[in-house]
């Protein structure tokens, strides 16, 4: 067979046939979401906005996932040898026990004990991100293990689509579900927050029948984190990787959080209509999702991830503008902006994880994944501590310049632009094995794309 065959055999085979773990996979993640962004997400947040929580409470609370993803240092060296899926399993199983104390709280509200539910719902929550943090170290080098590199771009592509079409459909359905109260009560978010126990425990029954390896024998072999990362580091492609995404996460870690903190504070949107804007934001990753990883694949990433920025840098111009007066503002305008924040973010971390698992270094590939996985994960939870804080003390103040009256959102914002670019100029120094330039992808997906695509419909009309 010649390579030109193969090629288009690997391409019109279904990843479902190639991969048979795929199936169990995508059940899994399709009710993983429904969990995770009903715990993490908008609802939670709304919540505790409505329990009287500061900025710096929801940076925090939020941050706790990512902050303890750092258990994946001290797990790495020892992964292989627990086994993938087990320590998967007691980490996911550990944590939905935690999720269903949390459940309960709002059943128990009153006016007087918000401040109490707050400090157990950041305890329990702190503990939930504890336990997924250390289960995750097995899920990208498990990943790796199943997905041969032709299949990557499109494994995560399908798997960002089912996971934020079930995210999209949980939101909308809370939204318009309660879109007849200016705010949803307290018992309201308790049934919410029911729905993702329940989505947790189903998620747990299909991890168990997908296949996985099993672990090393033997005892693992351990050495100091302080022996085995500067061999991760010394990886020059590698660390360069792991520097461009600590600048990008840091840049757009906070901005969905404190815009729909802006949407409430600043707008006064309901929690109901909150909800269903960020229902745009999940609809738009489900549609952008296979395309990216489809372009990924052909392309390299690199140059996808340097056209998500452009994308993500319009999204910011356009609050920056929104903060000054410049544009007018409705909740289907801010809808299909958010629309933009979801294309740009996934079509960056689509790319990002595909270039991770496909340079990590052949010799210890686990500690490398961990390793990023965990400064990218500390990035995106050490940016909302630090906005919240610095919204906090920027609260009430206003500056005018050049006539445009300017607050604490204004300067988010341009702050943000700015880190985006610097972002994005790193974005240079990656690995493009394919030397494409994001113009040739735009070309491609303006005009070859498309006649492709008429020449395939016509071709196969005449036959």
């Amino acid at each position: 067979m010649s390579t030109a065959t193969g090629i288009e055999d690997q391409q019109s085979k279904s990843i479902f046939k190639a991969v048979p773990a795929v199936r169990s996979l995508v059940w899994f993640n399709i009710f993983n979401a429904i969990s995770f962004n009903i715990a993490m997400s908008t609802p939670m947040i709304l919540l505790v906005k409505r329990w009287g929580a500061s900025n710096l409470y929801i940076g925090t609370l939020t941050a706790t996932m990512w902050l303890m993803a750092t258990m994946q240092l001290y797990m790495a060296p020892r992964v292989e040898y627990i086994g993938f899926r087990k320590l998967l399993l007691a980490g996911w199983t550990s944590r939905t026990v935690v999720l269903m104390v949390v459940c309960v709280l709002p059943f128990f509200s009153t006016p007087t004990n918000h401040v109490s539910l707050l400090w157990i719902t950041l305890i329990c929550m702190t503990l939930y991100s504890f336990l997924r943090g250390a289960a995750t170290t097995a899920y990208m080098p498990w990943i790796r293990l199943l997905i041969g590199p032709k299949w990557r771009g499109r494994y995560f592509s399908l798997e960002q689509s089912v996971s934020n079409l079930s995210a999209a459909a949980t939101l909308f359905f809370c939204g318009i579900v309660m879109v007849g109260n200016h705010e949803i009560s307290d018992v309201q978010y308790g049934w919410i927050l029911v729905i993702s126990g329940i989505a947790g425990w189903i998620s747990i029954f299909f991890l168990k029948s997908a296949d996985s390896p099993a672990p090393l024998a033997g005892r693992p072999k351990i050495e100091p984190i302080a022996k085995w990362m500067p061999r991760v580091f010394a990886e020059k492609e590698f660390r360069h990787q792991i520097f461009t995404a600590i600048a990008f996460y840091m840049t757009i870690g906070a901005f969905p959080i404190y815009t729909q903190i802006l949407m409430k504070d600043r707008l006064h949107y309901t929690d109901s209509l909150v909800m269903i804007i960020m229902g745009f934001n999940m609809t738009a990753i489900v549609l952008s999702a296979w395309f990216w990883g489809y372009l990924a694949d052909r392309f390299g990433s690199r140059p996808i991830m340097s056209l998500a920025t452009r994308v993500l840098m319009v999204l910011l111009v356009f609050w920056l503008l929104m903060t000054l007066g410049v544009v007018s503002t409705s909740p289907w305008l801010l809808g299909a902006f958010f629309m933009l924040h979801g294309i740009g973010y996934n079509g960056y971390h689509i790319s990002n994880q595909r270039l991770m698992l496909n340079i990590a270094p052949k010799r210890f590939p686990v500690l490398a994944v961990a390793t990023i996985q965990v400064f990218v994960s500390l990035s995106l939870g050490v940016a909302p501590i630090l906005w919240g804080g610095a919204l906090d003390f920027l609260k009430g103040m206003k500056w005018t310049v050049a006539g445009y009256e300017m607050d604490r959102y204004t300067l988010f914002y341009a702050v943000s632009i700015l880190m985006l670019i610097g972002a994005k100029w790193m974005i240079r120094r990656l690995p493009n094995a394919h030397g494409t330039m994001p113009r040739q992808v735009i070309s491609y997906v303006m005009l070859e794309y498309p006649a492709q695509t008429i020449r395939g419909l016509f071709g196969a009309e005449k036959k």
